[in-house]
């Protein structure tokens, strides 16, 4: 932890660890005293003074999936360029889609709060759906969900991991039953495949680049291809917006789907 020399049995002797502290700068008693003993749990007669060490945890959730029915969908589903697979739905996908049985249970992937929530189906191009603010700079959607499955849910409401938030459906500008499940990181849109384990497919290694009203993209995979020109050019027709100024009624109005 500290560059201290090993001992050659690969062990970090207590003087080489101290020694090592002592050319940090800027340390306090406890941060040395903590350096020092977490080098090895078991040793005695702490040269910096009293210290507990456990193990180490961020804090940060393992994510589940949201539709624990759910299998992996088509081409057309995942996140990056598409083919618009309906009238009116974007052509650079910022989602994924999961299809499963209607009614099916969707489940918030981590323990958050629930900052958005659109009860009617015919409210926006999403249709039913909630957004979970999960900390750490992690953000979800879960949009085209059944009728009336979310209304027992209120922006403020604490979730916790694994908790039923809505059902699947395929309320709003959708062609069928299943989830449009969005994730958010640092201010961005991200791959959801990156945040959850998946249904069988890896991230799709495309990267949304930019502000979301512009629709301004990047692929990581299309970068290398001969096809990365069309790609930009298809989503320069997407007409998505963001959440930007939340309206109960109008949130969900004019996102890509």
């Amino acid at each position: 932890t500290v560059n201290a020399q090993n001992d050659g049995n690969t062990n970090r002797s207590q003087q080489e660890v101290e020694t090592a502290i002592n050319t940090i700068p800027g340390l306090t008693q406890y941060q040395k005293a903590y350096i020092w003993q977490s080098a090895n749990k078991d040793w005695k007669k702490n040269p910096f003074g009293s210290a507990t060490v456990t193990e180490y945890s961020s804090g940060l959730q393992e994510a589940i999936n949201p539709v624990p029915t759910g299998w992996a969908g088509g081409d057309e589903s995942g996140f990056g360029p598409r083919k618009a697979p309906i009238a009116g739905a974007s052509t650079w996908h910022k989602a994924l889609d999961i299809p499963a049985n209607g009614g099916d249970p969707v489940v918030s992937i981590m323990d958050g709060t629930v900052t958005a929530v659109n009860k009617s189906g015919y409210g926006g191009g999403y249709g039913v759906s909630v957004r979970v603010d999960h900390g750490n700079g992690i953000i979800t959607e879960y949009h085209h969900m059944q009728e009336g499955s979310v209304d027992n849910i209120s922006v403020g409401d604490t979730v916790s991991q694994g908790q039923q938030i809505g059902a699947v459906g395929s309320t709003g500008n959708s062609s069928g039953n299943h989830l449009d499940f969005q994730v958010w990181k640092d201010g961005k849109i991200v791959d959801p495949l990156t945040v959850i384990p998946g249904y069988g497919k890896g991230p799709s290694g495309y990267v949304y680049d930019g502000s979301v009203a512009s629709g301004v993209i990047s692929s990581g995979v299309a970068a290398a291809q001969s096809s990365s020109k069309s790609n930009s050019k298809s989503s320069s027709s997407s007409t998505s917006s963001g959440f930007k100024d939340f309206d109960p009624f109008k949130a969900f109005e004019g996102l890509g789907f």
